[in-house]
């Protein structure tokens, strides 16, 4: 369809979820859309130089909570309440779990990835978050993206537990009045 959505440049970009590697596919994504921001929310950003496996092989206890390895929230609904949806009211945690997806991008996982520097960045952290460590997220966009991390007091999943907190930055971020 000539002249569609899909034709123009996307203003904003947004990957995010930790060791579910959407954050490392982000550069990638906002390139391709030719976006004209990229949003990280509460999420690995990578280095560049070397991959997330090799990253994790060496500081995963700096990055993430020791007991949130090796749990896959998918096979215990337990756990991913415990440490996905913890900050939800109940009727939010049972729809949340029936929206978990098992995504693995083994090639993101294995190689390093190139940050997009000329496209700006925001990175949202999450200061109640049981997966990620929140001090290490406010560095990681500190040293990686050259930004001072917005934070939310929510767990892993804004976008779950407080979508308009999540909208408040996105608007911010987009310089356009909220509806």
């Amino acid at each position: 369809m000539r002249g569609s959505w899909a034709d123009r440049p996307a203003r904003l970009a947004g990957g995010g979820r930790a060791l579910g590697g959407a954050g490392l596919l982000l550069p990638a994504t906002a390139r391709a859309l030719g976006a004209k921001h990229q949003v990280w929310l509460d999420s690995m950003v990578p280095d560049g130089r070397c991959s997330l496996l090799s990253e994790l092989r060496e500081v995963a206890t700096e990055i993430v909570n020791p007991e949130w390895l090796g749990v896959d929230p998918i096979d215990d609904h337990q756990a991913a309440v415990r440490f996905l949806f913890h900050d939800c009211p109940p009727s939010t945690q049972s729809w949340a779990l029936t929206t978990l997806r098992r995504f693995i991008p083994n090639y993101a996982y294995a190689h390093p990835i190139s940050l997009v520097e000329e496209i700006p960045s925001t990175y949202v952290a999450c200061s109640l978050d049981r997966t990620l460590k929140p001090w290490w997220c406010a560095d990681v966009a500190a040293r990686r993206l050259g930004v001072h991390a917005a934070v939310l007091d929510t767990g892993h999943c804004p976008h779950v537990s407080d979508p308009d907190g999540v909208a408040r930055i996105l608007t911010a971020v987009m310089g356009a009045p909220r509806r």
